[in-house]
């Protein structure tokens, strides 16, 4: 009588998994809420069943034997309740299909090797041989599903990894596992070009989020594996407000100690330095564009950086890679009338200046031309350069120091230098440059530096260009300090 019922119930079961729930009555979403409350009851049995049948082994405790045929009855009973308010549960959930389907499969399949187990139990209990035999290797098959399907369901309801999250390193090492406390893998290439949100941030979130803020399973109504699903938000509204860290939900419930009820991840604390990079792009405007190398980097954020091996980021021209000087062209611009040197930091650009007093420029500049991209540093103070000559200039893409004090310049020659994406320092002291030119300077948003003293510029114009170039200094007045003092752009000391 007692099989034939659990064989009912196993009908019943069967049924529910290939039909699913009916999502036209709100009783099932209800009754699938059950679930986490009723699987506790099978496994336990099914354990008590494993544990009673091992230590019965021993001829003096063979009295636990008895605790064996009614554990596993009372697994199989519970196993079909939990496994109808499962089968209700994952289809009212958002949850990863693929663990879900092997979790389903496992729990459905966990109440047929109990009720089995029971049987064979029961017969073996009576002197049959061949359920004597059959059973230890069914018994092993049930813990094993059962193992199986409560790490599927753990991770289901925890998040990736959650039995093997608290694994002593020593076991994870021989499993080839990574250390629990290992940062996330990122990689930056050139800062020009490295987006901070997808080459730090994301991968972050990625790892430390995504097992339960996904395109498939979002809790809380938040993706954070996507652009997309980070500006949404979740039901309780936007997580990330730009510019204030300490207001943005994402930000707070990464700070909150492990097993708080709103933590994330919800068991265990991330590493500080993660923290520190989320709680930096954040403050500096969460913006999912801006490049590393246009967003200001602090020390501390320098010192986290040096937890990935990114302590020594080459910005600017120093993260290009720009061909060996041809040294047929170097000699040519020499006898030409120029001084070219190697820029210091043994990089393959070059440095360069007039060699003789009174020898016109132009046809130096003219010669330097097939070797264009490995000229970073010009200084033409007090030559007879004009607005023409601008054009030799603009052709040279790295250059990110220029000195055009005391020339012929225009306002239309600086026109000619807007496509100079590179260039950080610019001395227009003692030229014929308004407030009309400077508005070409507005498209160099790499300026950090420009000298306009002794110029047709005033401070109206000096102001709209501050205003375009806010992180540069703009210097309208007499200088405090000669010009050839002010400080030079870092360079290199390392080989690029």
């Amino acid at each position: 009588m007692t099989l034939r019922s659990l064989l009912v119930g196993l009908l019943v079961l069967g049924v529910a998994a290939v039909l699913g729930g009916d999502h036209d009555s709100p009783l099932w979403p209800l009754a699938g809420r059950f679930h986490p409350l009723l699987v506790h009851l099978p496994i336990g049995m099914l354990v008590l069943a494993a544990v009673a049948e091992g230590i019965a082994r021993a001829p003096s405790r063979s009295h636990w034997r008895a605790l064996v045929s009614p554990a596993l009855l009372i697994g199989a009973w519970s196993a079909i309740a939990a496994g109808l308010a499962g089968l209700l549960l994952a289809d009212w959930g958002s949850y990863d299909p693929a663990l879900l389907i092997w979790h389903k499969r496992l729990g459905v399949l966990i109440a047929p090797l109990a009720t089995l187990a029971w049987w064979l139990r029961e017969r073996a209990a009576t002197g049959d041989a061949r359920a004597h035999r059959l059973y230890p290797a069914l018994a092993g098959g049930l813990v094993l599903a059962l193992v199986v399907g409560g790490h599927l369901g753990g991770t289901l309801a925890r998040g990736e990894g959650y039995l093997t999250r608290h694994l002593p390193e020593a076991v994870r090492s021989v499993l080839g596992m990574p250390p629990e406390d290992a940062l996330t893998v990122i990689a930056v290439g050139n800062p020009d070009t490295t987006r901070v949100y997808h080459a730090l941030i994301q991968p972050i979130l990625t790892s430390r989020c995504g097992s339960c803020h996904n395109d498939v399973r979002h809790k809380g109504g938040l993706v954070l594996t996507s652009v997309e699903g980070l500006h949404e938000g979740g039901r309780q509204g936007k997580v990330v407000v730009p510019g204030r860290a300490d207001d943005s939900e994402l930000l707070l419930r990464m700070s909150l100690p492990p097993g708080h009820t709103d933590a994330m991840p919800p068991d265990r604390a991330m590493p500080v330095s993660e923290v520190a990079l989320v709680r930096w792009w954040i403050e500096q405007g969460a913006s999912t564009e801006v490049m590393l190398s246009a967003i200001d980097r602090p020390s501390e954020i320098r010192r986290t950086l040096a937890a990935y091996g990114l302590e020594d980021l080459p910005t600017g021209i120093f993260a290009l890679t720009v061909p060996v000087v041809d040294t047929a062209t170097l000699e040519g611009a020499r006898r030409a009338g120029l001084s070219v040197q190697p820029l210091a930091g043994s990089t393959h650009y070059l440095s360069v200046t007039p060699g003789r007093t009174a020898v016109p420029v132009g046809p130096g500049l003219v010669a330097l031309q097939p070797i264009a991209g490995n000229v970073a540093w010009m200084d033409l103070t007090h030559t007879e350069v004009d607005d023409s000559t601008l054009t030799l200039l603009a052709a040279m893409p790295h250059l990110s120091r220029l000195r055009l004090s005391g020339t012929k310049v225009t306002d239309a020659g600086l026109e000619r230098l807007k496509g100079l994406r590179y260039l950080e320092y610019l001395n227009l002291v003692d030229t014929d440059v308004s407030d009309a030119g400077l508005r070409a300077l507005e498209a160099m948003p790499r300026l950090r530096s420009v000298h306009l003293w002794g110029t047709r510029a005033t401070e109206g114009g000096v102001a709209r260009l501050q205003r375009a170039l806010p992180h540069a200094a703009i210097t309208l007045g007499a200088p405090v300090m000669p010009v050839d003092s002010a400080p030079a752009p870092s360079v290199p000391t390392t080989p690029k």
